[in-house]
């Protein structure tokens, strides 16, 4: 008799037939004496529920609360299904092993193949976190019984069932509400909701509200330069801080009064050096830990703005390519017998050229076995089903640029783990100067530790290295004030979301200790789950391709909420399903499932209330359909002065012909904007507006015509650069998205953003030509579309910038 092994895809299939040796390739599955080896391909089979009778998307016909599941083969995967069915069905096969996926998913698409075929053959289940040959052998060994995972498998089939009821009554709901409000119909009036979707859309809903409430705010900072014998250092006004003080150092330089600012510069202009101080202490920087799938993606997303949807690609193929351990996990450390693996992945690394040395270091000095004792490398506890993201020894080659550089990001972290702390020796110099207190900061490298993994001599810090004191007291060489406007807070990345998603308790009450910890536990969705949910909130497609309103667009890596997810996250806030919104449910919901997962918890009682829950939120749906009226704007017609009415996204009198389009340069607005547009001729700055012809996203002020009755855009005043112009010494900079000029008109001095194909910063052109010089920066390309890094050097007789390089010194 044979044992069936299924695995979730058909590479591992290919693995785990050479682990195992002496099987024979055949269509579509391994055989041989005693084992037969398929693949699934991903979910074969889904849930479904088939409601007889009216099924129109209606409130009559909610909610829907199926008793049962039906399970469909999905078409794409039929001839895949059809082999593993017949097999399964095969007089020699005695028994069926799970090698799908170690964890809630992999074990449900087993189960549903399991399910829809019929069978009774008993069930056993391999457990892997590597696709390395040793691994998978060793995980057939140890083959456990099936039973020991039917926890796992109820814990798996409650959330897929939850989800679906939730998320079909409350789509249907949604929608059917959304219509109603806005005059919408098909597609367009489609409003996907889900569990961890509208908390996961509620997280930049908040942050565009905050943005759209931040009121600026001018402040003023004196920056001074004090000079000595050995050289110059750059230091700002401080005010003292006491105890009862909650304010944060950038606070404590700022001026809310420029008149004071003017009061105490003029004082400063007056008077001399009275007192130098220098503190130094010696400070450490840890080794960052290692990575989860959320880390990397983060990580990933920051230095390339690739999609997290691309990076968790990319670390599954690596991992199909056994060369990195099992990506969809949400621990971030390693197992406490894993010391003597790391050790051998460190020997395999030798022969692996750029990390050799790094990879002999920590060999040569033991330092795995000296962190056996550190619980941030080292923490059984904080693992449930898989350990961090790390390389198992095995070089890969053939790989695409980004794929090494994700790959070089996982090596080089796990390499930099086991490594000393950096030490540094941080100076804060305190100056005062006519009695008022001025500081600086800056540190010296004194022990490399783990950076030396990176290559780099600094962390990205912007502290400087400070010229020494002298035996006399420095003189003021200049002094002035800086203005400058407080900036709102800034919009989620994909990388940030996903953070945001995995840290999900911050969006809880304190007083909900417990509900605070489950999150912080579990966050927002899984680990592998939570790039498609990033995906759909992007999506402006449904699943059968009809056109939508996404609930998110993504300008520039910043992800920037649409009308439509303003609006339904508004909408479940005013019927009172703040259920849907907060984290609070999938905290509770999460925490059961992982009390099932541990047999604490009855499936059977989940589903119960799974079904109280739904039919609660239906009611709140109906009653909240039942108060709603189609939309009048708070706002006349500017033509006739009647009432106006909202159809869809057209925007219409009810006197008269006058019309307006709520779609502006691909941009739906907000009725509140078109309320604000109408009662007070001009909108607050809008983001998100695309230029066909420029191919970019833009913002602007609407401001409204009153001869035509419609709108125009009125583009917002360049940002002031904080230094002066280095040409005419007399005018301030202004920024935009492609240069930095002179505020003057008379003077001509401009400098474009991009050279060698890379974008400079506000900050990088503030430091070359306020300073003369950069940091290294990274990220240039040159003609042939090669990449390298330079310092810019500032030319003041040409205005321009050169490159420097630091490994050649001297410019090109």
């Amino acid at each position: 008799m044979k044992s069936l092994i299924i695995t979730e895809k058909s590479s591992v299939a290919d693995l785990v037939a050479k682990a195992l040796g002496g099987l024979t390739q055949k269509d579509g599955f391994y055989e041989g004496n005693n084992v037969i080896v398929a693949p699934a391909q991903g979910h074969l089979v889904r849930q479904d529920f088939q409601a007889s009778g009216d099924t129109t998307w209606s409130m009559d016909n909610l909610p829907i609360l199926p008793e049962r599941f039906d399970l469909h083969v999905i078409a794409r995967t039929q001839k895949i299904y059809k082999t593993l069915a017949d097999l399964i069905a095969r007089k020699d096969v005695s028994t069926l092993i799970n090698a799908c996926d170690s964890g809630r998913e992999g074990e449900l698409i087993f189960r549903l193949i399991y399910k829809k075929t019929g069978t009774n053959k008993p069930i056993q289940r391999m457990w892997f976190s590597s696709v390395v040959l040793g691994t998978i052998k060793k995980a057939y060994d140890d083959v456990k019984p099936g039973s020991d995972y039917e926890d796992l498998a109820n814990s798996a089939f409650s959330r897929a069932e939850s989800d679906w009821i939730i998320g079909i009554n409350a789509t249907r709901a949604m929608s059917v509400l959304h219509a109603k409000k806005t005059g919408q119909s098909g597609g367009a009036s489609l409003a996907n909701v889900g569990r961890v979707l509208m908390p996961t859309l509620f997280i930049p809903v908040l942050r565009e509200r905050e943005i759209k409430n931040f009121k600026p705010q001018n402040f003023w900072q004196i920056k001074a330069k004090f000079k000595n014998e050995h050289g110059v250092y750059e230091s700002t006004w401080t005010r003292p801080k006491n105890q009862e003080d909650e304010s944060d150092d950038e606070s404590l330089t700022r001026f809310l009064d420029k008149a004071k600012a003017e009061e105490i510069l003029k004082k400063c202009q007056a008077g001399e050096v009275e007192k130098v101080d220098d503190l130094k202490e010696l400070v450490e920087s840890k080794p960052p830990q290692l990575y989860d799938l959320v880390a990397l993606q983060y990580e990933v997303n920051k230095k390339y703005k690739l999609p997290i949807a691309k990076v968790e690609d990319i670390a599954q193929k690596l991992y199909e390519m056994q060369c990195t351990t099992y990506p969809r996990t949400d621990a971030n450390v390693l197992e406490t017998d894993y010391a003597d693996t790391a050790v051998e992945t460190l020997e395999a690394l030798l022969n692996n050229s750029p990390y050799k040395n790094a990879a002999q270091y920590a060999l040569d000095n033991d330092l795995v076995k000296k962190n056996l004792s550190n619980k941030r490398v080292f923490n059984n506890d904080l693992i449930r089903d898989h350990f961090a993201i790390i390389p198992t020894g095995e070089i890969p080659t053939g790989l695409s640029d980004m794929e090494q550089k994700v790959y070089d990001l996982i090596v080089k972290r796990f390499i930099a783990v086991f490594y000393p702390n950096a030490e540094y020796e941080k100076t804060v110099r305190t100056t005062l100067l006519s009695g008022e207190t001025f500081k600086t900061s800056g540190r010296i490298l004194k022990s490399k530790g783990w950076l030396e993994v990176y290559g780099q001599q600094e962390e990205n810090k912007k502290e400087e290295l400070l010229c020494p004191l002298s035996e006399t007291l420095p003189s003021v060489d200049s002094i002035k004030l800086n203005s400058g406007v407080t900036k709102p807070p800034k919009r989620y990345t994909q990388g940030t979301l996903a953070k945001a998603m995995e840290n999900a308790g911050q969006f809880i009450e304190d007083d909900e200790k417990e509900l605070r910890k489950v999150l912080k536990a579990a966050g927002l969705g899984r680990p592998q789950g939570r790039s498609r949910i990033v995906e759909n909130l992007l999506s402006a497609q449904t699943t059968t391709g009809i056109a939508k309103e996404p609930y998110l667009i993504e300008v520039n890596n910043e992800l920037i909420p649409t009308a439509k997810g303003m609006d339904c996250i508004a909408e479940l806030e005013n019927a009172g399903i703040e259920v849907l919104v907060s984290p609070k449910m999938t905290a509770v919901w999460e925490q059961k499932l992982l009390d099932m997962e541990d047999g604490k918890y009855s499936r059977s009682e989940f589903m119960r209330e799974i079904n109280e829950l739904t039919t609660d939120i239906i009611a709140k749906f109906k009653t909240t359909y039942e108060q709603t009226e189609s939309r009048k704007l708070n706002a006349n017609c500017p033509k006739c002065n009647s009432e106006l009415q909202v159809d869809g996204k057209r925007f219409s009198c009810t006197g008269c012909d006058w019309a307006f389009w709520g779609e502006v340069a691909s941009k739906r607005l907000l009725i509140e904007d078109v309320e604000q547009l109408l009662n007070k001729g001009k909108t607050e700055l809008i983001d998100g507006f695309y230029s066909t012809k420029h191919e970019r996203h833009f913002s602007a002020y609407l401001v409204l015509n009153k001869e035509t009755g419609q709108a125009n855009f009125e583009l917002p005043p360049p940002e002031t650069v904080d230094t002066g112009c280095p040409k005419c010494k007399k005018s301030s900079l202004v920024s935009n998205d492609k240069s930095v000029r002179c505020k003057e008109q008379s003077c001509d001095f401009i400098f474009w953003r991009e050279i060698a194909q890379k974008k400079l910063t506000d900050n990088q052109i503030k430091e070359l030509l306020s300073k003369g010089t950069t940091k290294l920066i990274k990220g240039f390309k040159s003609k042939a579309g090669k990449a390298f890094e330079a310092q810019l050097k500032f030319n003041n007789e040409t205005f321009k910038a050169e490159f420097v390089f630091p490994e050649r010194g001297k410019s090109a």
